[in-house]
């Protein structure tokens, strides 16, 4: 069997969810960027804030969930590959050194929210799983997500229900938006590395067993071959799809009911942070499945083709996107300042100059900007970047 024929023939189907998911990424993450608060005044519900509820009902950990899986799928990709050219698993291990390095890069000196240091953090680990069993490894996948939201979120809750004010926290926004408004850059990254960076960083790293479980899903779908012969899983794709979507319901439905009641009950409202992360595996699969089933259909193909050269391209979209971030929230000094409603309009401004980049500059090259320096640093030559007539690239 032709690995590289099949990587070709389905390629399209991964860069094109790997597009919506990033999509969905910088819907969320660009509000956080942008230091928009938007305080819920439940007398009467604003725009802002039905678009805040849109976006913890939908959109919320079930794009990261995405993106994540993918993640996993493409390491056994890579790793296939690698094989085939006589490669082994110390091509990977570079290859996420060098992503290791840009996550620092990105984390240190624009903005904390990165998560390409998690992937390759977490990414070593799946080094111990490449040549396990598919059971092996779906079940260690299962297990740690499981774990994850039961002990993390479920401990989490009986917390908030023994003294609700943790669940509305303490943030100090003034001393960030005095920060952000008047710190020269020197000055700024200094005090960015003290507040930001040493005290969110660790927590982020707590995460890495539940982006270790979602990794490993996505592994897991490769070794089985399902993107390689989907028309062999139509039957589980559904079932899936219908699975996830019925669980998704109450979900979202107690999310809801976190979000808008006046008094809402403490033993619901406690758990709200579990409805969000379970709500996000369970929507990203229906999400996914969905998209794989529509995928197949030739209307679909071309409605959803500008997704698929954006997905190609999800590194260079993912930095451009915290660079175009950086540029309103510091160098414009708008942090804080600006509503969740033009947040909105900023990012599907983007989003579309973003499509239409990522189409006109893969039309003349194989990769993009900083997917070929990766390709380069990780394989230590200079990479072919130009494309001749009919390259295909992957």
């Amino acid at each position: 069997m032709n690995t590289n024929l099949l990587i070709k023939e389905r390629i399209g189907t991964i860069d094109c969810i790997r597009g919506f998911a990033l999509l969905g990424i910088f819907m969320v993450n660009l509000p956080i960027m942008l230091g928009i608060f938007t305080p819920f005044e439940k007398e009467e519900v604003t725009i802002n804030q039905w678009i805040e509820i849109f976006l913890n009902l939908f959109i919320s950990n079930k794009f990261f969930v995405l993106f994540s899986f993918l993640f996993g799928l493409s390491f056994f990709i890579f790793m296939s590959r690698a094989e085939a050219k006589g490669y082994g698993k110390k091509l990977f291990a570079r290859r996420l050194f060098f992503l290791l390095l840009f996550g620092i890069i990105h984390r240190l000196f624009f903005w904390t929210g990165d998560v390409l240091l998690l992937y390759a953090v977490t990414g070593y680990f799946l080094l111990f799983f490449y040549n396990r069993k598919p059971k092996t490894i779906l079940v260690w996948g299962v297990s740690l997500i499981s774990a994850f939201i039961i002990l993390v979120h479920g401990l989490a809750g009986f917390m908030f229900l023994n003294n609700p004010s943790l669940l509305y926290g303490s943030f100090h926004k003034e001393a960030q938006i005095e920060a952000y408004h008047t710190l020269e850059y020197a000055d700024w990254l200094i005090w960015h590395f003290n507040a930001e960076v040493l005290t969110e960083t660790p927590e982020h790293l707590l995460i890495i067993p539940l982006l270790l479980g979602i990794f490993l899903l996505g592994l897991y779908t490769g070794k089985i071959g399902v993107f390689q012969h989907i028309e062999q899983f139509i039957k589980p794709l559904k079932k899936i799809q219908a699975a996830s979507g019925l669980a998704s319901i109450p979900l979202i439905g107690l999310l809801y009911y976190c979000q808008v009641a006046k008094d809402p009950i403490a033993l619901i409202k406690a758990f709200e942070t579990l409805y969000l992360q379970a709500g996000g595996i369970t929507l990203s699969a229906f999400y996914m499945t969905t998209l794989m089933l529509l995928l197949r259909v030739s209307f679909a193909q071309k409605v959803l083709s500008p997704l698929r050269l954006y997905g190609q391209m999800a590194l260079t979209n993912y930095l451009t996107q915290t660079l175009i971030g950086f540029v309103i929230f510091f160098i414009m000094r708008l942090y804080g300042t600006i509503a969740l409603y033009e947040s909105a309009l900023i990012f599907i401004g983007v989003f579309i100059v973003q499509i239409i980049f990522s189409n006109l500059w893969l039309k003349n090259f194989r990769l993009g900007p900083f997917e070929w320096l990766w390709r380069t640093l990780t394989y230590g030559k200079r990479q072919k970047l130009s494309k001749n007539k009919g390259d295909i690239a992957i």
